[in-house]
């Protein structure tokens, strides 16, 4: 099965399956990127975890409501409210809800939202892209001993994990989205709305350029994303310039690396089951 038909499989949207794992294996992953899911999903498979997906805060609110969660990942920034509005409700609660560990993902959030964070109770904060080994880590104070214990003996070593090669799917994905997000920053206006969604595309490019190992279209896209939030159109749109021009030429490179990359259909004849 690829990746993205299990992302799918799995949202909560569907709901959660009957409880047929020991308390505390099932993580709830809050992550509107179709690359964060992506990335997230494959660290986490590779801890033996069994993870729901929740798309926006609405359905991870419903999920939470559904299912005894051992931790939440939560993303800051989500379509229809953010990672701090879903915390504050989900603590607001009681019960298991109050005391769920959640961990929040971010791409840069700032000195504010970090403290808005810890003060609605957040038990870690993690910076995207996420080390594999720090994720691991820090779920390791959260799920219970004898689940990490058989993550360990499920998980590839940290040596293998940093030797991942940029594989066709992860780069299909990317460039799939990322042109979507290009699209509607070139041709956003410069109302109020038009600026928050410049803001909050930038915001996710920003993020998800670096798990492709691209820093300069990372850089541009956090620029613009900072413009974009201030209002600062003087230089909003040279900043726009340059970071469709750097998105320019990291889609040649990505496209040119699909080009030495076999097709799926090849992939499964060259590696059949066992």
């Amino acid at each position: 099965m690829q990746l993205v038909d299990a992302i799918r499989q799995r949202a909560v949207e569907q709901g959660p399956r009957p409880r047929d794992v020991v308390h505390g294996e099932r993580v709830l992953l809050v992550e509107d990127s179709e690359v964060g899911r992506a990335v997230s999903l494959r660290q986490l498979a590779n801890l033996g975890l069994v993870v729901d997906v929740a798309l926006s805060g609405e359905e991870a609110l419903q999920a939470a409501g559904r299912t005894r969660y051992g931790v939440i990942l939560l993303d800051l920034q989500l379509p229809d409210m953010s990672g701090t509005q879903v915390l504050r409700r989900l603590r607001a609660t009681g019960g298991s809800r109050e005391e769920l560990p959640v961990i929040i993902l971010t791409a840069g959030a700032t000195d504010a939202e970090h403290r808005q964070c810890r003060e609605l109770g957040a038990n870690r904060i993690l910076t995207k892209p996420v080390d594999a080994h720090e994720l691991r880590s820090t779920l390791a104070e959260w799920l219970p001993p004898e689940i990490m214990a058989s993550a360990g003996r499920n998980r590839q070593t940290d040596e293998q994990e940093r030797q991942q090669p940029l594989d066709r799917e992860l780069i299909e994905i990317f460039l799939r989205e990322s042109d979507s997000r290009i699209a509607a920053i070139r041709n956003a206006s410069t109302s109020q709305h038009d600026r928050l969604r410049i803001a909050r595309d930038a915001h996710t490019l920003s993020s998800t350029s670096q798990y492709v190992g691209d820093t300069a279209t990372s850089l541009a896209a956090k620029r613009v994303e900072g413009l974009a939030r201030d209002g600062e159109m003087k230089n909003l749109g040279a900043a726009i310039k340059e970071l469709l021009l750097s998105y320019h030429d990291l889609q040649e490179r990505l496209h040119k690396k699909l080009a030495t990359l076999p097709a799926p259909e090849e992939r499964d004849v060259q590696n059949p089951p066992s």
